[in-house]
């Protein structure tokens, strides 16, 4: 189903929503769910991967047309909610690695919430519903703590300039 469909329908049929959720379980169930995502991370991963340098070099030429013009920018990195950044093999850890380490080699600031969120004691209380994955309030209260926490020193650092 085309993307702009599948979204349509998630939105408007909770018959079309439940049969892809059972759909998507039945795909985990069987492993097959992330064969082409774990490819993508497996080059994202080897440092010698062309894709890999395409894609920092990438975000590399972002970062300074911002800079360029007149702009600052931070990243937020939020763990994929299902898994949370919670274990040692969480699938996404390469690459949130790489854009911190992308961000971070440019004098940008980087902030990732895995450990934050990953220390908070009810996981479910960081998702809207078991049907929604989304941060919930109390995750966004938690990030926003964190990006005041880094950000501040840079914002009072600007404001004393």
């Amino acid at each position: 189903i085309r993307h702009w469909i599948h979204g349509e329908l998630l939105a408007r049929s909770a018959l079309y929503f439940l049969t892809n959720l059972a759909w998507t379980q039945l795909q985990l169930a069987r492993g097959d769910r992330f064969a082409a995502e774990d490819a993508l991370l497996a080059e994202l991963a080897d440092p010698s991967d062309p894709r890999r340098r395409a894609y920092t070099a990438t975000l590399g030429e972002i970062l300074s047309e911002v800079r360029a013009a007149g702009a600052e920018v931070a990243v937020v990195l939020f763990p994929y909610p299902s898994e949370g950044g919670r274990s040692h093999d969480y699938r996404y850890a390469n690459l949130h690695d790489l854009v911190v380490r992308t961000f971070r080699e440019t004098g940008a600031p980087a902030i990732d919430l895995r450990a934050v969120l990953h220390a908070h004691p009810d996981p479910d209380a960081l998702r809207v519903n078991p049907f929604d994955a989304h941060p919930s309030a109390l995750a966004n209260q938690i990030a926003a703590q964190e990006i005041l926490r880094t950000l501040r020193p840079v914002w009072l650092r600007e404001e004393s300039d």
